[in-house]
């Protein structure tokens, strides 16, 4: 069979029909990448939800684990996200109309900025908690993580509306 043939809504092959919709193949060297993905997504998925799962058992949480939080629920969205989104047949791409695409894609540098930052702050959290050991637990309270938290994420949106075609057009 050819990589392209035409064939009725039957599956027999044959001249061109009325209906009828061209079928690709794919190749071992097109599905190890596809499973893969699966498989990378699934597994971010069920991690970072066993660490939702662990982290809301706790009745108070700390600014560090307010941070990790946080991080393990970009991820968790951003794997799923991924896997509705990207993981779809080439086939089905090509019908994404211009909206869902920018959605998909600002939704993409939302969420991949938004963690880049989070890991920065956890890091930056990490060292003030081992050079300034007495200082550390009366700066870093909840309240300023979250508000850390909200000004990056204002910031992301900040940066990306450009992508996202909210930018301002000067007349």
């Amino acid at each position: 069979m050819s990589e392209m043939e035409v064939v009725d809504m039957n599956g027999s092959n044959g001249s061109v029909l009325e209906g009828a919709r061209p079928r690709m193949d794919r190749s071992t060297t097109e599905m190890v990448p596809l499973y893969l993905m699966w498989l990378t997504n699934i597994t971010a998925f069920i991690g970072n939800s066993l660490l939702l799962v662990v982290f809301t058992q706790k009745k108070k949480l700390k600014a560090h684990d307010m941070l990790i939080t946080t991080l393990a629920c970009l991820d968790l969205i951003h794997s799923i996200v991924n896997m509705v989104l990207n993981v779809l047949p080439r086939e089905y791409q090509s019908m994404y109309p211009k909206v869902a695409c920018y959605i998909s894609h600002s939704l993409f540098h939302f969420i991949t900025l938004s963690s880049c930052f989070t890991v920065i702050e956890i890091t930056i959290d990490r060292l003030l908690a081992v050079c300034s050991v007495l200082f550390h637990r009366v700066h870093a309270t909840n309240k300023r993580c979250l508000l850390l938290i909200a000004c990056t994420q204002v910031f992301v949106v900040l940066v990306i509306s450009p992508s996202a075609g909210i930018c301002i057009k000067r007349e």
